[in-house]
């Protein structure tokens, strides 16, 4: 339990009155783990003669993730609201339910929000909806800054607004927190897999066929129906930074199959250097397999952009690069120069993005989803 309280104590609202908090609590670092879920439950009172219009919401810091309105035919409302905290922290799903003092829905005009997004932020594409994000991350180059830090204390707020004249009063709450320990447990099925990467692994460049999306994870759950396949691209991010991501996930990122691909952005810092490339590489591909509990992992190697001619510089250096990573992973490697650069050792034209020198075409995500898939069965995950 986190929070138990009574009576807040009637409140009126004057004319033009915005939130004020009627309850919190300052929780000690790191209580809210990752994998919970806070369970709210609150009892609303109004005092006759009352109108409509009040509001309640909660805060975790200063970020809003629920907030309802009452409609003026309730004098009592018992809300009960679920906030799952994703595994690394970063975000939550938020679902609530009203039961009220009246059998019909229809007798009281009950606005409720679900979720209230407290940020512009976003964890990737093809986020499930009524996420609250954590964490807000600029368009690529992705940069993260984090808005509340569960690493730190953190304040838990009940407001409410009363519409002017009115008088309301929180007769009692109460925040649980459900969890199976310190951390997050996996009880996912033996399949679940995570791709890891920057804007590749998004599907940058893919367009949907008759709205059914064509990047690689979407490809590659299609190939392997009944697996749970989640996608962990974050545009502009060097491998660092990705790694940075999977250690941050209890669950996916040490105890799921992974897929790594990562690197490509790390030549911006290495360009015609294929041993610095190489090493950079190396190092958080070495720091997430001595993280994670589960020996099933796949790393893909590099394929040229366009405009890199056979033998120069670049080139010499992507070569480096996918022979280090051969000697050094052998069988967990995902050859996508082989699946891509069909055309005597350069992209065709076909598996690139319109104009992009990177990116992939919905061709080239598919011959990269049946390289990783290819793998996947030569290395028995069955």
């Amino acid at each position: 339990m986190l929070m138990a309280a009574g009576q807040s104590g009637p409140i009126y609202g004057p004319a033009g009155a915005g939130f004020v908090t009627a309850q919190s609590v300052t929780l000690p670092p790191n209580t809210i783990v990752g994998g919970c879920t806070l369970r709210l439950r609150l009892l609303l009172a109004k005092y006759v003669p009352f109108g409509g219009g009040h509001k309640w919401r909660m805060r975790i810091g200063n970020l809003v993730v629920a907030q309802n309105d009452i409609g003026a035919s309730l004098l009592t409302t018992e809300i009960e609201h679920l906030i799952r905290i994703a595994n690394d922290r970063k975000s939550a799903f938020v679902y609530n339910t009203n039961s009220l003092d009246t059998p019909s829905l229809a007798a009281g005009n009950v606005a409720s929000t679900g979720a209230k997004t407290g940020s512009t932020a976003s964890l990737g594409a093809r986020q499930p909806s009524s996420y609250i994000n954590f964490v807000s991350n600029s368009a690529p180059p992705t940069g993260e800054t984090v808005l509340v830090d569960f690493a730190q204390p953190v304040t838990v707020s009940l407001d409410v607004q009363v519409v002017n004249g009115d008088t309301m009063e929180v007769i009692g709450s109460s925040l649980e927190m459900l969890t199976a320990g310190s951390g997050p447990s996996n009880v996912a099925s033996p399949r679940a897999t995570a791709i890891w990467g920057d804007s590749l692994t998004e599907g940058t460049g893919a367009v949907a066929v008759s709205n059914v999306p064509m990047d690689v994870t979407a490809q590659l759950r299609r190939q392997r129906p009944g697996w749970p396949i989640a996608s962990k691209g974050l545009g502009g991010q060097k491998s660092a930074t990705i790694v940075d991501r999977l250690i941050a996930d209890q669950v996916a990122g040490r105890q799921w199959n992974a897929v790594l691909w990562i690197g490509t952005n790390d030549f911006d810092d290495n360009v015609g250097n294929g041993p610095g490339w190489l090493a950079a590489i190396r190092a958080q591909v070495d720091r997430a397999l001595a993280y994670r509990t589960n020996s099933s992992t796949l790393v893909c190697n590099m394929y040229p952009r366009a405009g890199w001619a056979v033998g120069d510089v670049n080139y010499v250096a992507m070569q480096q690069v996918n022979a280090g990573l051969v000697a050094a992973y052998g069988g967990r490697v995902v050859d996508l120069f082989a699946a891509l650069a069909t055309d005597n050792g350069k992209l065709p034209t076909a598996n690139l993005a319109t104009g992009d020198a990177i990116h992939l075409s919905n061709d080239g995500y598919t011959a990269v989803m049946q390289s990783i898939h290819a793998r996947m069965t030569a290395l028995n995950w069955n």
